[in-house]
């Protein structure tokens, strides 16, 4: 069963070195952000382009203005607060 960590334990709290953990998390948080982004694209370009009276070029305009929009918001770098 699981209990209070014996006093024979190498596992200290609060003293391990989590850097990696860390590192590997804000990696995860940025290539998520930035698929969400270039989904978001792909998704409003092929509405824009695919609905009844829609036009290549309308789609291609309205995704390049959310590709910069979205690219000057998520541009920010992210850290983690201790």
């Amino acid at each position: 069963m699981a209990g209070p960590a014996s006093n024979d334990s190498d596992y200290h709290r609060g003293e391990m070195n989590v850097e990696e953990q860390e590192k590997t998390y804000l990696g995860f948080l940025g290539m998520s952000k930035w698929l969400a982004l270039a989904l978001a694209a792909v998704v409003l370009f092929f509405t824009m382009w695919l609905y009844p009276r829609g036009n290549f070029f309308g789609a291609g305009f309205a995704t390049f203005v959310l590709l910069v929009v979205g690219i000057y918001f998520l541009r920010k770098p992210q850290h983690i607060e201790p």
